[in-house]
């Protein structure tokens, strides 16, 4: 070989390089990866190969897969070189996308083409397996206890499989198979044989769609008619326990002791001629008091009762043992004081007691306040008259308990009003 011939070998084999392919490190995220995703069976293989065929292009490695690109020759080596990484990178993501049974299966393959024509060949909607699955879910029986709905969403998903596969099914003849696979037995109570004789099969005008719809709504008023039975069957029950006691049984209010004819309830054939209830006694409720502040944003509206029992309220149960910082010295009020001040009120209006049902307390004496906001506001219906609102506090009072001693009671959100009103 000349000089000059080999400084040009020299030169080529310089400038001739192996072709390199690197997979990004989150091409990953583009094929499915949770077990649920991986394929497992023919079920899920439409869906899956559909996913798994965006994501090879994604990355650009379908070419490999499909066999678009088929296999170099021994004489290409660069070329050789590159396909074999993409198909070693292809034949990975499969590994990594079924289940651990398919890789079992899949392990015998030589190439990723060869692996993916295997399992379309045994799992796809046009392999004899998988259109018998479908063709079997098509034809299944109804059950009595399952859900007609899933069985009807069942029943057009294999249709559906089965169009695609090239096997499509007229809309009739869809909707004769479904008709068929409802019980028919006339002497079962939930059968469907009355309502399918009841539909004409056509082949020009019958859909699946409408005779879906038939079937759904025969399927709801049966729904429907069931509650009621079950409303009269409890209702004959509770007039046969009644008649076994000897009483009359009414079926408009379902109560004994009388009948429909004699009913005084709605519906009933005397309803609203019963005597009038009595209203039982207990609290006497005072007027809602109300503000006369003109439209003032700070006017009050304040709740109260008056107690015809004041003397039995134990107040014990108004203290607040976990805050003794919270009440000011308070020299006790000796108790023949409490008993003249209550003898003294009693004569002009009921005793007012402090009740858990008002929304604010009613105190005349400021010096009891140990937090005070002024406010405006009047109050009517409490006492005689009306009463300003001077403001709004905590106060801290000394109540007499029943069995003697007294009790300290903090009081919040209290109104402060003049000292001739009553307080509560």
């Amino acid at each position: 070989m000349s000089e000059t011939a080999a400084t040009a070998a020299v030169a080529t084999a310089a400038t001739t390089t192996t072709p390199t392919w690197t997979m990004s490190s989150g091409s990953s995220i583009f094929f499915p990866s949770s077990e649920s995703e991986k394929l497992a069976s023919e079920q899920d293989y439409f869906v899956w190969s559909v996913k798994m065929k965006k994501a090879f292009s994604t990355v650009g490695l379908l070419e490999v897969v499909d066999g678009t690109t088929p296999k170099p020759t021994e004489d290409d080596k660069g070329d050789l070189a590159l396909w074999m990484m993409k198909d070693t990178a292809a034949m990975a993501l499969l590994f990594k996308c079924v289940s651990k049974e398919l890789v079992v299966t899949l392990a015998r393959c030589d190439t990723a083409h060869d692996a993916w024509m295997n399992l379309e060949t045994e799992l796809s909607q046009t392999g004899s397996g998988s259109i018998i699955l479908w063709f079997r879910t098509l034809v299944r029986a109804f059950n009595h206890g399952e859900d007609l709905a899933t069985h009807v969403t069942n029943f057009t998903t294999a249709r559906n499989h089965l169009a695609q596969a090239d096997f499509p099914i007229p809309e009739f003849i869809s909707a004769a198979i479904l008709l068929s696979t409802l019980p028919a037995d006339p002497a079962d109570s939930n059968s469907y044989n009355n309502f399918v004789a009841g539909i004409k099969i056509d082949k020009k005008t019958t859909t699946l769609s409408s005779t879906i719809n038939l079937v759904l709504e025969e399927k709801r008023r049966r729904h429907n008619a069931s509650d009621t039975s079950n409303s009269e069957v409890a209702l004959a029950a509770m007039e046969r326990a009644a008649r076994a006691s000897g009483k009359r049984f009414c079926r408009n209010c379902r109560r004994d002791n009388h009948n429909t004819a004699n009913c005084w309830a709605t519906g009933g054939a005397k309803a609203g001629q019963g005597p009038k209830r009595r209203k039982k006694k207990g609290k006497e409720k005072a007027n809602v008091a109300s503000d006369g502040g003109g439209g003032d944003e700070t006017a009050n509206h304040v709740v109260f009762e008056k107690s015809l029992l004041t003397r039995e309220v134990d107040f014990s149960d108004y203290i607040d043992p976990c805050d003794e910082s919270a009440f000011p010295t308070i020299t006790p009020t000796p108790s023949q004081d409490i008993e003249s001040a209550f003898s003294a009120r009693s004569t002009d209006t009921p005793p007012i007691i402090i009740d858990s049902g008002t929304t604010s307390h009613i105190h005349s004496i400021r010096p009891d306040f140990r937090t005070f906001t002024p406010s405006s506001g009047n109050i009517t219906g409490f006492g005689a008259g009306k009463s300003s609102i001077l403001g709004r506090g905590t106060a801290c009072l000394v109540a007499q308990l029943p069995k003697g001693g007294q009790s300290r009671l903090l009081l919040h959100n209290t109104c402060h009003v003049s000292g001739d009103t009553p307080q509560g």
